[in-house]
């Protein structure tokens, strides 16, 4: 997974990356899940790195990503987890995340999290 080196490869079994290109093969969006590296537990995902083109916001390409991590996690994890880039809970990466089935979690490690 890369937590000794601090990289996010996406390259272990239960590791996951996407990216979503538009008709002229340019990257609009990616996400990806891999096991929480602020856990000691394999059972618990993080979903990370979820970027979607501005041009591309409010399409639903964000949407479906999430929804095949979530799938692809229902093999893989109890539970996943992910914290948004921004303090506060009102902020449109929490309204997103909620609308797509995420609790909000108000610990530190996490802001959300999908059972």
């Amino acid at each position: 997974m890369g937590i000794n080196n601090r990289t996010n490869a996406f390259e272990e079994d239960n590791e996951l990356l996407l990216c979503v290109k538009n008709s002229d093969g340019k990257v609009i969006a990616v996400g990806g899940i891999q096991v929480d590296p602020y856990e000691h537990d394999s059972r618990i995902g993080r979903l990370r790195h979820l970027y979607v083109h501005p041009d591309y916001r409010r399409h639903n390409v964000g949407k479906k990503i999430v929804e095949l991590l979530l799938d692809f996690a229902k093999d893989h994890f109890d539970e996943v987890r992910l914290k948004t880039p921004y303090e506060g809970y009102d902020n449109m990466a929490s309204k997103f995340y909620e609308a797509n089935g995420f609790k909000r979690s108000y610990l530190e490690k996490y802001s959300h999290v999908y059972k």
